[in-house]
């Protein structure tokens, strides 16, 4: 029973992979994979969704719904008000300096200013459509590929989610509920993680610049749909301090990470703050008309994400999969953390089931192991952010969509970006926790 339960794993994701691939409703997915796990594993479908994926999904919605509808209005704020564009051009500005690595360092600054936004609250999955108007223009005016885009991932998908210590995503602030660390567990560890995923991305940025240069590979082609597009990108020539730009990132990491108040409430500071200091530029009607509904659908994303991951821990493939973790016993526990998370995010799509997923089952079993619990935060949370950006990754789908390109052209650095790199530096992390680095 377990081979065929596993079998209907496989297919599932495969079906899952295959259409978020060529841009089918992640939702709407979700419910396809769980009926196909369902059946194959002899389940009857209708009680496997009506109790296990709706109870998860209602479940997760109910407790974070809040944070991505605040995160959402947040983003929508930032980029309305012209704080985001603002803080974007000065840096873009100042890449424009050195003519000679001018592409290279405006490919970079799209990651940059992600970081700031992410770090600073905004969610990783909407803070792409604060900055791909901007990156539109500084991509087209250099005329550097367009499918270079896919870099910004680095700072939305990467070391400010997870990786860095005080980080108010969702992925970060999982483990605080099953562990009790802090969202600054083990910063040191997040610091080395952070600085070896941004060392080779460097590298590799640089490198496939140069190839693209080569080639003459120029904005066009694989800009041409979102050039179309004369929605995307601000027209208005408006700049603002720096402080002022920042202020609203600002106040909400405090609130949170000082003041230890839940993320929602941060983000309605940050949120009043923002109006307060741009409530001239901001259109209350229009924030709440885009803001709202990306808010929402994110949240139902990902909840039908993690809804899809419960129904695969009630199969017998899970039961196998899982206990096949006792087979591990002779790795050192960090290992076994990397490993569990790892599958876990490729089972699951997404880094958040990933870290709830591993927090519910075997949190417990780490602490017995003696890993200490801002160990296991640091490790969970960085390891989340490798496999689950594989192609079907609702966080892919969305970057493509918001960019006007088709996930086989952005995902040829994603690949390297999300997957590669951040799997690099999660297993040289392992090894120091195993020997006995856990600052």
């Amino acid at each position: 029973m377990e081979w065929i339960s596993l079998l209907g794993v496989g297919i599932a994701l495969a079906v899952f992979i295959y259409f978020a691939y060529n841009g089918h409703n992640i939702g709407l997915l979700t419910i396809i994979a769980s009926v196909i796990v369902l059946v194959f594993s002899g389940i009857p479908w209708y009680k496997g969704l009506s109790e296990t994926y709706m109870g998860t999904f209602v479940g997760f919605f109910q407790k974070w719904f809040l944070v991505y509808l605040f995160s959402s209005l947040f983003a929508r704020m930032m980029s309305d008000s012209g704080a985001a564009y603002s803080l974007a051009v000065k840096i873009a500005r100042i890449c424009k300096r050195w003519p000679k690595h001018q592409k290279f360092l405006a490919v970079m600054s799209i990651p940059f200013i992600n970081s700031i936004l992410t770090y600073g609250g905004v969610s990783s999955l909407v803070v792409v459509f604060i900055m791909v108007g901007l990156a539109k223009d500084l991509f087209r005016e250099l005329d550097i590929p367009w499918h270079f885009y896919g870099v910004a991932a680095l700072g939305s998908a990467t070391f400010a989610v997870g990786w860095l210590p005080g980080a108010p995503d969702v992925i970060n602030l999982t483990p605080t509920t099953y562990l009790g660390t802090t969202p600054t567990a083990a910063p040191i560890l997040g610091i080395i993680g952070t600085v070896i995923m941004i060392v080779l991305s460097i590298f590799y940025v640089k490198t496939t610049l140069k190839k693209a240069e080569e080639r003459n590979e120029t904005f066009l082609p694989t800009g041409k749909r979102i050039q179309e597009d004369s929605t995307i990108g601000r027209t208005d020539s408006v700049e603002y301090s720096v402080l002022r730009s920042v202020f609203p990132c600002i106040v909400l990491l405090v609130v949170m990470n000082v003041l230890k108040q839940p993320p929602a409430v941060a983000l309605i500071a940050a949120n009043i703050v923002c109006l307060a200091l741009f409530w001239k530029q901001i259109d209350l009607k229009r924030v709440s008309q885009v803001g709202v509904p990306i808010g929402i659908n994110t949240c139902v994303m990902i909840s039908g994400t993690i809804a899809f991951g419960a129904v695969i821990t009630i199969t017998s493939a899970y039961n196998f999969i899982t206990t096949g973790m006792d087979a591990l016993e002779f790795l050192p526990p960090a290992f076994q953390i990397f490993i569990c998370v790892n599958v876990i995010a490729a089972l699951t799509s997404s880094g958040t089931p990933a870290v709830t997923i591993t927090m519910q089952t075997f949190a417990e079993r780490f602490l017995q192991a003696g890993v200490p619990a801002e160990a296991i935060h640091r490790l969970a949370t960085g390891t989340a952010l490798s496999l689950n950006t594989l192609p079907h990754s609702p966080g892919v789908v969305n970057a493509a969509t918001a960019a006007k390109l088709e996930v086989k052209e952005i995902y040829r650095h994603y690949l390297w970006i999300t997957v590669i790199f951040p799997f690099i530096a999660a297993f040289i992390v392992a090894v120091l926790i195993t020997a006995g680095f856990v600052m």
